[in-house]
């Protein structure tokens, strides 16, 4: 059985010897117009010194001098070519490895600038401005866009106008490792089924390009799985808040110290219970059935803990409840109202960029 080299080698000669067969049968005179056949030039033959290998683009070159057996030998041992063979035979089978692989390399260079673009283009609308993306961090790594290589940053815009980037082997993993409808982790809507296919057109052009992606996530240690529930746990209620066209920040919450944390529920407490004059039905309409969001909670507890990941957690659960809840999308708002309006009181940066909610509920 022939090894895979010869057989290729075979069919390029096939195919050389077809392409001559046909070229010389176009190039036969007719009857009516019948010629002299012209006198072929005699070739010079050259030293060894003097020789130059032929290569894929100087390969017309087999046909300037008059090579001797030996020194094409040598060029097809050069090649990595089958070296038996008669001299014409290995002149032909030269010839036709360096020309057809001209072409084929021509072609192949052609593909692949093909393949390239689409790439290009699967990167999505903010692959060359990533601030208008509504996002500015990866779900699941935490890192800010602007820091994620060009190779693994993937963005679409999503059915609600809006456009969202990731890191595309966090999205992968998420498209992957989900039962059923894969939802974007900022709107909480199903992503479209073109965006999934996208994704994964994404990760096979990348490993058919190299471009050196690794779709696997190392699995973390307890502690940082943790920890980095609650920060996307945190990202998720805010990314939620803006859904409702609220404008709000998550960093304006994860900066706040011990110390601030306690303030803001203390804050956030008054301005439910007391402050903001709230009537039962609407507290209901915001939490139903009863109204009261702060259930189950201990602000004692909270005050005696130094866990700051844990009193992250125990506050933003009763922020989600307070604007996920709510019986309609007003109701909703209003919930992120209160939420954010005690945000403003403990943190600058938040009354700064809402400066009317502050207004209201400072005292």
């Amino acid at each position: 059985m022939k090894k895979p080299n010869e057989l290729i080698e075979d069919y390029m000669s096939d195919l050389y010897i077809k392409c001559n067969s046909n070229s010389e049968t176009s190039a036969m005179p007719t009857k009516e117009k019948s010629e002299k056949p012209k006198k072929t030039k005699k070739l010079n033959k050259i030293d060894n010194a003097n020789v130059i290998i032929p290569t894929i683009y100087n390969y017309n070159v087999l046909f300037q001098y008059n090579y001797n057996i030996q020194q094409l030998k040598e060029f097809i041992k050069f090649h990595k070519l089958k070296q038996s063979g008669n001299k014409n035979e290995l002149l032909s089978r030269l010839h036709n490895y360096l020309k057809l692989s001209f072409y084929i390399i021509k072609i192949q260079k052609m593909y692949r600038g093909r393949l390239q673009r689409i790439y290009n283009s699967l990167h999505g609308p903010a692959h060359n401005n990533r601030d208008i993306c509504t996002n500015a961090n990866d779900f699941f790594t935490m890192d800010e866009l602007s820091s994620i290589p060009n190779n693994l940053f993937f963005s679409y815009k999503d059915v609600d106008n809006f456009i969202y980037g990731f890191d595309v082997i966090s999205l992968y993993n998420l498209i992957t490792k989900s039962n059923g409808e894969v939802k974007n982790p900022y709107n909480r809507i199903k992503i479209p089924d073109e965006v999934l296919a996208k994704v994964k057109l994404f990760i096979r052009l990348s490993k058919i390009l190299d471009s050196q992606v690794d779709t696997i996530i190392k699995t973390p240690s307890f502690e940082v799985t943790y920890q980095k529930g609650i920060e996307l746990k945190i990202l998720d209620v805010f990314q939620y808040m803006d859904s409702l066209g609220n404008y709000s920040n998550p960093s304006w919450f994860m900066d706040l110290d011990r110390i601030k944390l306690i303030r803001y529920m203390r804050e956030l407490i008054d301005i439910w219970d007391y402050r903001a004059q709230i009537t039962p039905e609407t507290k209901r309409a915001i939490y139903p059935p009863n109204g009261d969001p702060f259930n189950g909670f201990s602000f004692v507890q909270l005050c005696h803990n130094h866990d700051i990941y844990f009193m992250r957690k125990k506050i933003i659960e009763v922020i989600e409840k307070i604007v996920t809840n709510g019986v309609d999308r007003d109701n909703k708002s209003l919930g992120c109202y209160y939420v954010l309006g005690a945000l403003t009181i403990v943190n600058a940066n938040a009354a700064m960029a809402l400066p009317w909610l502050f207004q209201t509920f400072v005292y």
